[in-house]
C-alpha cells in the first residue's frame, strides 16, 4: 500500500487487535476517503523484526462488493474497523453515510503469506440494519464496529454495534451469524449487551456509544466500550468503559454493580496529555503477557490518529493500563 501522503500524513484510525503471523505482527484499520488517487476500501500495518513503528501493508477491497453497490449503494468505497479473527479471517463495517441511515458488516477472507495476503471479499454481509436512529425504542443496533472472539468451549462470537451494543454467535465453518439471520429484535440469538450513558446536553437521551471488545479472562468476560464522539481531531471527546460479566451474554456490569444495558460503565482510560479521544480497544496477549491496544488523536501532530499499545494489568479483578508501551524489539526477541 502506498497511499497518497508523506510519512509525516500517516495516520491509522479504528485499528483492530493485533494478531501475529508469519513472523510479523499485523493490524488493520479504516480505510480513508476515496480521493487524489487512493482506493483502499481497508487498509493492513505491519511491524516486522527491525522495525519500532507501523509501516503500511496492504490496500484492500479497491473494487466495491456487488452486495454493497445493492444495500448501501451510498457508500463512498471506505470502510470501517475492521476486526480479526484469525490472520485470514477479517470482519469490517460499511456505512451509508451521514445523509443514509444503513449499515452492515461484511467478511473477507485471505490466502497466502503476510505481508502480501490475497484478500477477497465473501460476496454478502453477515447482518445489517436500517434506519437504526429511527428506532432506538427498541435498541436497534447501527451495524457497524465488528470485534470478534473465540471463547473457551470453541464457539465464534460477533461483537458490534454502534448506539447499542449486541453480539451474536458465528458458523465456525462459513464465518456467518449461526442461524444466518440478520439482526431482530425478537431473534433469540442476539443478545443486547450495552447503550450509552444518559445524555447531559440531551435530557432523556442517551450519549453515544461503539467500537465494542470482549476479553475474557480468568472466569469474567470484560466488556469494553467507546462513549461519546470519534473523528474530530484534538476535539475528539471518545473516552473507553468496561463493565464484566460471568456469562458472554450478559449482563455486564461496570464497578457499581450499574448494567451496562442501563448505560452503566467504568472509565479504563480517558484523554492524557498528547493522547486524546482514546478509542476501539483491543487486547493482545502473549508471554502471559496482555497488551491493550488503542488509537489517539495525537496532540502533537495537528490531531492526526495513531495506535497505542500498553501493558495492560489486572487489580481486584478489573484491568488497569499501564504507562509501559509495547516494545517491539523485546517483542521479536532482538
Amino acid at each position: 500500500m502506498t497511499p497518497p501522503m508523506t510519512k509525516a500524513q500517516r495516520h491509522i484510525h479504528d485499528p483492530s487487535q493485533l494478531i501475529a503471523t508469519d513472523g510479523l505482527l499485523m493490524i488493520a484499520a479504516t480505510g480513508k476517503e476515496t480521493a487524489d488517487g487512493y482506493r483502499c476500501g481497508l487498509e493492513t500495518w505491519y511491524l516486522s523484526p527491525g522495525q519500532t513503528d507501523w509501516q503500511p501493508g496492504q490496500c484492500l477491497l479497491i473494487s466495491k462488493p456487488d452486495w454493497v453497490k445493492e444495500e448501501i449503494p451510498s457508500n463512498g468505497g471506505a470502510y470501517w474497523a475492521p476486526a480479526f479473527l484469525s490472520s485470514r479471517i477479517m470482519y469490517y463495517s460499511v456505512s451509508g453515510g451521514e445523509e443514509v441511515d444503513a449499515q452492515c458488516i461484511g467478511l473477507a477472507t485471505a490466502t497466502g503469506t503476510a505481508p502480501d495476503l490475497s484478500w477477497t471479499d465473501s460476496g454478502e454481509p453477515i447482518t445489517c440494519t436500517f434506519n437504526p436512529e429511527s428506532n432506538n425504542a427498541i435498541n436497534m443496533p447501527n451495524s457497524i464496529d465488528p470485534a470478534v472472539f473465540i471463547d473457551a468451549d470453541g464457539s465464534q462470537h460477533l461483537v458490534y454495534g454502534g448506539g447499542r451494543i449486541w453480539m451474536t454467535e458465528l458458523d465456525p465453518v462459513t464465518g456467518r451469524q449461526i442461524e444466518g439471520n440478520w439482526w431482530s429484535k425478537s431473534d433469540p440469538t442476539y443478545h443486547y449487551l450495552a447503550k450509552g450513558p444518559k445524555s447531559l446536553e440531551d435530557p432523556g437521551e442517551t450519549s453515544w456509544i461503539e467500537a465494542p471488545f470482549i476479553h475474557n479472562q480468568e472466569g469474567y468476560y470484560y466488556l469494553f466500550v467507546n462513549w461519546f464522539g470519534c473523528c474530530n481531531g484534538v476535539d475528539s471527546t471518545y473516552e473507553i468503559y468496561m463493565g464484566r460479566s460471568n456469562t458472554r451474554s450478559g449482563p455486564y456490569l461496570d464497578k457499581e454493580g450499574v448494567a451496562m444495558t442501563d448505560g452503566g460503565g467504568s472509565l479504563l482510560i480517558e484523554k492524557d496529555g498528547r493522547y486524546i479521544g482514546p478509542g476501539h480497544a483491543a487486547v493482545f496477549s502473549e508471554g502471559g503477557r496482555d497488551w491493550f491496544s488503542y488509537h489517539y488523536y495525537d496532540g502533537n501532530r495537528e490531531g492526526l490518529p495513531w495506535v497505542e499499545v500498553r501493558r495492560m494489568e489486572w487489580e481486584e479483578g478489573w484491568p488497569t493500563v499501564t504507562e509501559e508501551r509495547f516494545n517491539s524489539t523485546a517483542y521479536f526477541g532482538q
